[in-house]
Parts: C-alpha cells; structure tokens; sequence
C-alpha cells in the first residue's frame, strides 16, 4: 500500500519526460540552460569522482541514512564497489561489498532473466498466452484471461487492477492462493490499453517459471541464474536467511512482539536493516503522528507479492547481473543467455506512464530539468532518458530501502545504488546521477541538494494536505451501541477478509494480527483509516447500509485505487460485537 505514495513522484517525473521518438538517435544536450556537450567516454580515469565519499556522507547525514553501497560496472573491467556507512544506526558492524539489501522491484529484473534462461531453453516464448503453460489461470476478464501473454506481463500492459497491492497486507497469504485471488482482479484499464504498474503480474510469472522448470521461481533462479554467475549473496526472500518467526508477514504491517533490524539477524550475517525515519529525522514538524518519531528500524518481511519485490542481493552480486546485461550474455567468463535474448530484454516494447510527455521533439539538459526520466518499457526493464542518453534498468522502493540500478550498452557501464532507509528515492537517484554526469562528462548539478530540496517540499505539502483534511474533517465521539454497530466481518472474493473490531475505546480494522487499520470515526459512516505502526499513510473506509437501516458492507477509498475496494458483511456470529484488548507491555 505503502508504494502508492512513492509512486507519486514517479509519476510526476513520467508526465514530464521526453517523447519516445526522440531517444531513438542518441542526442546531444541541447537547448536553453543546457550543460553542454559531454567530454569523450572513457576519458575519465576514476569511475566516480574524487570528492564521490565525501559527497556519500553528506547524503547519508541529510537523509538520515545508516549505509550505503554503490557499484558501477565497466565492460569486463573489474567493477567498482563502494561501501559506506554501516548496517544499523548506532551499530560499529560495516557495510560491506556482501552485505544484503532489499532490493524492492529490482527482483523483477531478477525474474526475468529466468524467463530468460527458459526461452533460451525452448521451454517458453515471451508471446506465450499464460494459459498455455497455467490452463487454470483466470481473471475477472475472460477476454484477458485468455490472451494475455508472458510479455504482455513483462511489460505492465495487461491492464489489471492492484488496489494498492492489497495482498500482500494479508498475513501469511501464499503466492498460489494469492494468484487463485486473482481470478475476482477487475481490469483497473483495457487490456494493452497502455501500461499500469503492477507486482501482480510478477504472482504469475513466477508460478510460470514453477510450472515450466519444474522449481519453485527462488530454487530455479539460483540454480539457473545466480550460482552460474557466483551470485553467494542473493535470496528470493528473507525467510531464506532470518528465522520465520522473525519475518512479519505483511507488507507494510508492523508488530512489537517480532523482532525487528539487527535484533532479528543471525550472528556472523551481514545483513543492512531496513530503517523507517526520514522526515522524522530532518524535522520532527513535518511529522503529522508522534508515533513516527518512536522507531528507527523495522521489520524484514516476506509477502505472498515477493516475485516482484521480496529479493536481497549485495552490490557485487548485482554487479554480476548488471553485467549479463550489458555485455549481451556474459559475465565474468560464463555466458548465460544468448545475445539476441538479451537484445530482446533491452527493446524497446512500448510507452510507460500513459504516453504523457511533451511532445515537443527535445530531450531537456538543463541544470534543474535533466533528472533520469522513465519514458518506456522493455521486458522487465524500464528504458530511461538521461540528456539523450538511453538506458535500461529499474528502481526499487520497500519499507526500509531503496535501490535503483541503470545500464548503458551503447557505452557499456552500469551504475547500482543501495541504500537502508525508507522515502529515500531521491537519495539513490541522486548517486547514481552524480555518477553519470561524472561519466558522460557533465559538470556536477548537486543532484543530493536538489532532491533534498524537493524531498522536503513534497513532505511539507503532504503535511499541509494531512491538517487541513483533519480540520475539514474533525473526528466525532462514538458511544458503545454506535461503535458496535460496525463490528464484524467483511469479506471481498479477491481482497479476503477484513474484521472490524472493538480495541479498547476505539475500532480497527485488520486482515490479520500484523496490519492494523485504526479507525477514526467522522461521522455519516465514514472513517478515516491509518495503518499502525510509525509509517502513516490514509486510506477511507465507509460503511454501507441496508434498507433496514443495518449496517450491510464496507468500501476502502484510497486516491490510486482505480475504484474503491468493497467488502459485502458476513453474517454476525453468536455473541454480540467483536473486541480485542491492546497488549500489554
């Protein structure tokens, strides 16, 4: 659910990017304000610039970020690695070329490259129909079910809806059930209409990649993929690595009684924790809930949506990979996939973010406007446009980290950022950019300022919007019998259950005992709905009721979903309303 809010600014960046066709000739940077042509590539004699660890540590401090690991991948040449920082705030232990990050939707690119593996094989074509491979797939369109292929997937075209990647908030829901749900998935857009993000179709992937193989996707992708290229240090998910029991099993759900960051790993593991403070750490007036000055580190956690964001991998490891797509193939003298698949996995398939952008024929360099801009998709990738330049790669944003990772084949380098703190997209933007421009010859534009800037403007105006929604809005007292009329169970075909329940004075919602909703009553049946746990984020639940007069189902509103989520009521249980004490202790 979490993702929709960082998705805004991804957004905001597509609507502003350049035209498709202009990046089909590499450009130079032209144009009022622009830098100027780049120096020759290959004249720089460091990968990074000299002042590169001192900017680290800026950054680090201003975004309130423990470590960092950076990689950037030259041809055949033994890549760069840097390390910065350590695993946990307050810890001694540090960063190292093997510690483990989440990497988010970065395990997207993973999960194709095992696609990859089986196309090459002759197991599996990129326009195979799904139901070729899984007969008993459906969604809630027969049309689509019908049609849709292993690239149409790829490539986020096949129109369905994700509410917010509502399963992966359902406690222990596995990834079999999870794609059974998606049987009742209505199309949020018509089919190969455009492309509409979606880790769903990851769900599906990687029960293709079971079926076809014969593995579960993680066991194939590590005997075909990772072990080939020396990959020691990437798992599809963390419970592969942490104790179960020390793994919450919700998205963006929080628990006090499961451990959380170093408390949860293994003696001798390097492992960086996820940590959740950001605006809290910058300036505790933009946090709109005191609760999010509580906690520093969170939780690691496996979720039935894991194929497209569970994987933890280090800075070499995904060096490696990088490398497999760079060089058509082949890494460190193992040749994994041909040439011509890989060519295919950087093509360019179609426009990203509905085709809007200005169609004006230029690609902007200006000091302030020439950020790293999605203007397309290819086969699990995302094709960038930085100053004419193209590239393919992907970000990744998860509670507790973010990373993105881009590749230029014409030039033949790759740049990898990872860093351990939540809401820092624009940290991992601004290495990698101040790497490129560094690489292609650019004068430095002082992306980590920059971004901090913005950064701090969008958390001021989200706290804006937050206080004046509260005033215009204010909460409302409940007696008992009112409380009580809304207690019970509801239910919803593809979302699964969700319980109303008494805590204490007040009503929660849950899908299980790690994601709580607390419910803030406003009168006229309609609540407001913000999850527990130091990560605040708003969603609306209204209550719908009979021509009794009783209360007959719930609608979750959230501004991305395409519709609001509706749940019907289930028939009351034998004794009265539900309530639930808060723990003690």
């Amino acid at each position: 659910m979490l993702r929709f809010e960082r998705a805004l600014g991804y957004f905001r960046r597509l609507r502003r990017a350049s035209p498709l066709w202009a990046l089909l000739p590499v450009l130079a940077c032209c144009g009022a304000g622009a830098v100027g042509p780049p120096a020759s590539i290959g004249s720089r004699a460091s990968p990074v610039p000299p002042e590169f660890p001192a900017m680290i540590d800026r950054l680090r401090a201003d975004w309130s970020i423990p470590g960092v690991a950076v990689a950037v991948v030259e041809g055949d040449a033994t890549p760069f690695i840097g390390t910065y920082g350590v695993r946990e705030r307050g810890g001694t232990a540090p960063v190292t070329e093997n510690t483990l990050f989440g990497i988010a939707s970065i395990t997207k690119v993973l999960v194709t490259g095992g696609l990859a593996v089986l196309v090459d094989a002759g197991k599996l074509d990129w326009d195979d129909r799904i139901v070729e491979h899984l007969p008993e797939f459906r969604l809630a369109d027969p049309y689509v079910t019908a049609n849709v292929t292993v690239r149409d997937l790829l490539v986020h075209r096949s129109g369905m809806a994700s509410y917010g990647d509502w399963l992966e908030e359902i406690p222990g829901l596995s990834e079999r059930t999870a794609l059974e749900r998606m049987a009742y998935l209505d199309q949020s857009m018509p089919f190969r209409y455009a492309t509409e993000y979606s880790s769903y179709s990851f769900i599906v992937l990687a029960e293709v990649i079971r079926r076809v193989s014969g593995k579960p996707w993680g066991e194939f992708l590590d005997q075909a993929v990772w072990s080939p290229l020396g990959m020691q240090h990437t798992y599809a998910h963390a419970d592969e690595f942490i104790a179960a029991a020390n793994v919450l099993p919700t998205g963006d759900g929080w628990s006090e009684t499961i451990r959380m960051g170093q408390a949860a790993v293994p003696a001798g593991l390097d492992v960086a924790s996820p940590h959740v403070k950001w605006e809290a750490f910058i300036d505790p007036e933009l946090v709109f809930e005191q609760r999010e000055l509580e906690f520093d580190v969170s939780h690691f956690h496996r979720t039935a949506i894991d194929p497209g964001q569970g994987a933890f991998t280090s800075i070499t490891d995904l060096a490696r990979w990088a490398r497999v797509l760079l060089n058509d193939g082949s890494s460190g003298g193992v040749t994994l996939l041909a040439p011509e698949t890989v060519r295919e996995m950087r093509r360019l398939q179609g426009a990203a973010g509905n085709g809007a952008w200005p169609l004006d024929g230029r690609s902007a360099c200006g000091s302030t406007d020439s950020d790293l801009r999605e203007v397309g998709v290819a086969l699990g990738l995302f094709v960038f446009d930085y100053c004419g330049h193209v590239l393919y790669g992907h970000s990744g944003g998860e509670l507790g980290y973010d990373s993105l990772m881009v590749i230029d084949p014409r030039e033949d380098f790759a740049v990898i950022a990872f860093v351990n703190n939540t809401r820092s997209w624009g940290a991992v933007h601004a290495i990698v950019q101040t790497v490129l421009d560094w690489r292609y010859g650019y004068p430095d534009r002082s992306w980590p300022a920059q971004y901090r800037e913005q950064a701090i403007a969008d958390a001021q105006e989200a706290f804006a919007r937050m206080t004046r929604e509260a005033k215009a809005r204010p909460a409302v007292e409940l007696d008992e019998g009112e409380a009580n009329q809304y207690t019970g169970s509801y239910r919803n075909p593809f979302a699964g259950a969700l319980e109303v329940r008494r805590r204490d004075a007040s009503l929660v919602a849950t899908t299980g005992e790690s994601y709580v909703l607390e419910l803030t009553p406003l009168g006229d049946d309609s609540f407001r709905a913000i999850p527990a746990g130091p990560i605040r984020y708003w969603l609306s639940i209204e209550f719908a009721r009979d021509g009794a007069g009783a209360v007959s189902g719930l609608s979750v509103f959230h501004p991305w979903f395409h519709q609001p989520l509706r749940f019907s009521r289930a028939p009351a249980a034998a004794g009265g309303g539900h309530r639930e004490s808060r723990p003690s202790g």
